[in-house]
């Protein structure tokens, strides 16, 4: 390919993936410094036809499993270090929006109670009512611990039967 003065070469996909991170070691995490969205993941662009520079869109992380490892067959590449940058292949594994939302959780990253911008409760109240209900369940008394909380009495039935803020322990 001859270039004219001024002229940038045209680089392949792998070539353009491969200049938006530092390869560290195989335990590290490689982080992406490209663009960022805005849930934290990295973009990337393929170009898709060279001639008419049409692109197509993937997140940074599924474009490094699909380049690295092979074919995506599952719903989700989930991050085995947790973090959303990182385009490691041995950090990248297949699997369904489920396994996703559990390694969430025994990451810490969930927005479960008091994390929850939408709680009403904090967790000692939450404590509180658990242990009031352990010890003096009476008739009316979702609805009285309802009216001094300033919640629905089904919002503490649901919490006194272990269906919400079953992280709590009393």
């Amino acid at each position: 390919m001859v270039l004219k003065i001024g002229q940038k070469p045209i680089l392949s996909n792998q070539e353009r993936f491969e200049s938006k991170f530092v390869r560290g070691s195989p335990d590290e995490c490689w982080n992406w410094l490209g663009y960022i969205n805005q849930y934290g993941y990295g973009d990337f662009h393929p170009r898709v036809d060279p001639l008419i520079n049409k692109y197509e869109y993937i997140q940074a992380h599924r474009y490094s499993y699909k380049l690295y490892v092979g074919e995506i067959t599952e719903q989700v590449v989930r991050h085995t270090c947790h973090n959303r940058r990182c385009v490691n292949p041995n950090h990248l594994v297949q699997g369904s929006h489920k396994d996703n939302g559990q390694d969430m959780v025994k990451a810490g990253r969930s927005l479960r109670g008091e994390r929850n911008n939408k709680s009403v409760l904090t967790e000692d109240q939450v404590r509180v009512l658990l242990h009031d209900f352990d010890t003096g369940y009476y008739k009316g008394f979702y609805k009285d611990k309802a009216e001094i909380l300033g919640i629905a009495y089904q919002t503490v039935h649901r919490i006194c039967n272990r269906k919400n803020w079953k992280h709590i322990k009393w």
